[in-house]
């Protein structure tokens, strides 16, 4: 099972006791200094991933987690930060997600990212979304950390054709015809409205590119297995997938130390069976 999936009838734990903070309080912080740099490192790291962990939020500020949490404690007291869980229940035991955080949605002061992502924290926040956006942060994140910088340029939250795509990748090296492919890459845990969503979304993605001069890009769904996958799949017609490319990340397969275009998969129906085929996107740089 992936580490962020989707849960029926999974509750939100919130644990602050303080779910904002005003300009007063934030300029007396300032004042005292007590805003530092680390802490307006997880402020901004937050700010852009909107959805992050204890591990995320260590791997990108480069600070160890054991000195990380007390610092993420403070922000939480401040009102800055939410931290929060689901829980839900398996065979009569009560279970529970990963703790995460993101950003208050009523904050003192402005944000980069506030005009690019309109998206913000309410107590109303559905696991598929929540999860959807771990396990795209967690891909983004560990292909940072598997693909030169010199390779690969990235955006995440990127708005293409009205929609906003998880992330956006140009992939550079001499194995592609023009030295160069990209993609886009979505996320999506639940089966049933999120599913559509994602479909609309890969229409609204290859309805950009049709006439252009532009390379039709690849599609990458991260979801969580193969029914999912082919019940994306089966939305468009082979001559679609065969023309423009439509792949699958399994977020249970996600590991640090393994490039995720080395674990695309297409999916094919053959009987009553699903079949997987790896895709791998290998060496280009």
């Amino acid at each position: 099972m992936p580490l962020y999936a989707y849960h029926p009838k999974s509750v939100l734990h919130v644990c602050n006791e303080c779910l904002f903070c005003d300009s007063d309080r934030y300029q007396r912080l300032s004042d005292k200094e007590k805003i530092t740099e680390e802490h307006q490192l997880i402020i901004n790291s937050l700010d852009k991933y909107r959805i992050l962990t204890y591990p995320m939020i260590s791997r990108l500020t480069s600070v160890d987690e054991y000195i990380l949490k007390p610092i993420l404690k403070q922000l939480e007291e401040y009102g800055i930060i939410i931290r929060q869980y689901y829980q839900y229940e398996v065979e009569g035991e009560n279970r529970r997600t990963p703790v995460f955080f993101c950003l208050s949605p009523d904050l003192p002061f402005a944000t980069e990212n506030a005009s690019e992502c309109a998206w913000k924290w309410s107590t109303e926040l559905r696991i598929d979304e929540a999860m959807g956006i771990l396990n795209f942060n967690l891909f983004h994140l560990i292909l940072r950390g598997e693909v030169p910088h010199r390779a690969i340029q990235a955006r995440v939250n990127y708005k293409v054709n009205g929609i906003i795509a998880d992330g956006y990748y140009k992939l550079k090296g001499k194995k592609f015809f023009g030295g160069y492919s990209h993609c886009y890459v979505l996320s999506t845990v639940d089966f049933s409205d999120r599913n559509k969503d994602a479909v609309k979304r890969i229409c609204r993605i290859w309805e950009h590119y049709l006439g252009k001069d532009e390379k039709m890009p690849w599609v990458v769904v991260i979801c969580e297995n193969s029914i999912q996958a082919i019940h994306i799949q089966e939305n468009f017609s082979e001559a679609d997938i065969e023309d423009r490319g439509l792949y699958f990340i399994f977020a249970g397969e996600l590991e640090y130390g393994e490039n995720p275009f080395q674990i695309l998969q297409s999916v094919r129906r053959e009987g009553g069976a699903i079949l997987t085929d790896n895709f791998v996107v290998d060496n280009w740089y």
